[in-house]
């Protein structure tokens, strides 16, 4: 037994091992039901349907012009804003897309706005998913009940308040390198909180003119209570409740925002969650920025109402870039695309549902921001030559503390989901060879393989180029050299099985 073996491992390795375990099962899987057959042949040839090859060209096609369906993306946004500004005297405030969840299910979502990359307002999902806090968070005169979370929270649980440096005179939110300047946090009691909003209250009632109570909310507030892990705080209290699901009894998860590839991985595996709630007063703010790790976001307005700015990508002009505006109401649920930078207000006291999250159709971006950030990382490595060129666990401890995840963390999460695709195509079960699975079903599993193959096509090569070390930081995280060199295989295997 080596000396790296009989060391106690960390719990991040832990995780990372059981992760693994689950890739290794998902692989034997897939060679008991495909053998060294090809997955989407196998899929074809098991359907006995006609519009299978049909299903295939697409969904591969569609994949092949992820980038193309981005830029258009952009084209139709910019082409909808002149036509809303021209009808509108140069006004801002534009008359987003809005999509009524009852009409659009998951696939043509995904395609129409996550492959796409560009905002809408989803509208319905009160009445769905989010009914039960829809109904017990609002009060009768649509306000925020603060007695639930009282009794159902605690008025002595510590909540996350955030308070932005009144001395920081940079008006975009954003430090010299791009990044969002960061706000120191203070915890409070949530008592505390509900009487400093109920306060601030106070003043915009007590104030005659809505321009006096600007002023005096502009200079008595900055506090915001943000990125509170809500749920999984209530999963814990309530866990012998909740313990036979994953579920959290608060709000579901819409199926459009299904296959959370980031939320799903940390909560098995690693723990903690991008899954937030906010609640902010009159006048709170977040500072213009775009999602961590390039992600989609999710912002469901439980109460309030909130105003958003955003900035269209790869549009600079002499001017900087065109924004424009809208407004979110209570009910709504803002859909962010990955690197779209905007800044939002709360227009009232508002309370909201934030996730941020990653899939198939926006994991190429997340693998661009790790990228980027290994670079920045060597750079910095370089240049006060702290540590060893061999080092490789530190590198990857410095890369989850900058972004949140790790490059090992980033290949798990995608084995994982492109090892479960392979497997649903590959009729393991015989759902899809009976065509019990409707076509857009199959379509978005197919879309996401292609899209996952895509991106392992393109680790597999900077690993090969040792750009970024693939097998070497696998090693350090796993603790395990056979681990990390089963895995770079494991991708190589089923990247074969779906060559065309």
């Amino acid at each position: 037994m080596s000396n790296a073996d009989e060391e106690p491992l960390s719990s991040h390795t832990i995780a990372l091992r059981k992760a693994f375990r689950d890739c290794s099962d998902g692989v034997k899987r897939l060679r008991n039901t495909c053998g060294h057959n090809n997955c989407i042949s196998l899929f074809s040839e098991n359907r006995r349907a006609s519009s299978s090859s049909e299903l295939i060209r697409h969904a591969h096609a569609a994949a092949g012009a992820h980038q193309e369906h981005r830029k258009q993306g952009i084209i139709d946004t910019l082409q909808r804003l002149d036509m809303d500004e021209e009808r509108n005297s140069g006004s801002k405030v534009v008359d987003i897309v809005q999509v009524d969840q009852a009409l659009i299910n998951p696939y043509e979502f995904k395609q129409e706005y996550c492959m796409r990359n560009v905002p809408c307002i989803i509208r319905g999902l009160d009445v769905t998913d989010f009914a039960y806090v829809s109904s017990q968070w609002r009060s009768n005169d649509s306000y925020i009940n603060t007695e639930w979370f009282r009794s159902h929270v605690g008025s002595d649980t510590l909540v996350p308040v955030r308070i932005i440096d009144p001395n920081n005179q940079n008006d975009d939110g954003l430090d010299g390198d791009g990044r969002a300047v960061e706000c120191a946090t203070v915890e409070m009691k949530l008592d505390a909180w509900i009487q400093y909003c109920r306060q601030l209250k106070d003043i915009t009632s007590n104030s005659l003119h809505e321009v006096q109570a600007s002023e005096s909310l502009q200079s008595a507030t900055t506090d915001y209570l943000k990125d509170w892990h809500l749920q999984f705080l209530f999963d814990k209290q309530h866990k012998d409740i909740n313990k036979l699901t994953l579920q959290s009894p608060l709000y579901s998860l819409p199926l459009i925002f299904e296959r959370d590839l980031l939320n799903n991985f940390l909560s098995r595996y690693t723990g903690g969650d991008y899954k937030f709630v906010y609640w902010g007063p009159l006048g709170s703010r977040t500072a213009l920025h775009s999602d961590v790790l390039h992600s989609f976001s999710w912002s469901y307005n439980v109460v309030g109402r909130k105003h958003w700015k955003f900035y269209i990508p790869n549009d600079d002009t002499e001017n900087g870039m065109r924004s424009f505006e809208l407004i979110q109401e209570a009910g709504e649920t803002v859909f962010v695309p990955s690197k779209w930078k905007h800044e939002v207000t709360n227009l009232v006291e508002t309370l909201s549902i934030n996730h941020n999250w990653i899939t198939t159709r926006n994991i190429d971006y997340t693998y661009e921001c790790l990228l980027t950030e290994i670079s920045s990382i060597e750079e910095e490595i370089q240049k006060w030559g702290v540590v060893s060129d061999e080092d490789f666990e530190v590198r990857e401890n410095m890369l989850r503390g900058c972004v949140g995840i790790d490059l090992s963390m980033l290949v798990l999460m995608a084995l994982l989901e492109f090892t479960e695709l392979l497997n649903f195509v590959s009729c393991e079960q015989g759902k899809v060879a009976s065509c019990m699975v409707d076509e857009d079903s199959i379509l978005d599993c197919l879309c996401g393989i292609f899209c996952l193959k895509n991106v392992l096509n393109d680790i597999i090569l900077d690993n090969q180029e040792k750009t970024i070390n693939v097998t070497t930081r696998l090693t350090a995280t796993l603790n395990s050299k056979a681990m990390a060199i089963d895995i770079v295989d494991y991708l190589k295997w089923c990247l074969q099985l779906t060559i065309q």
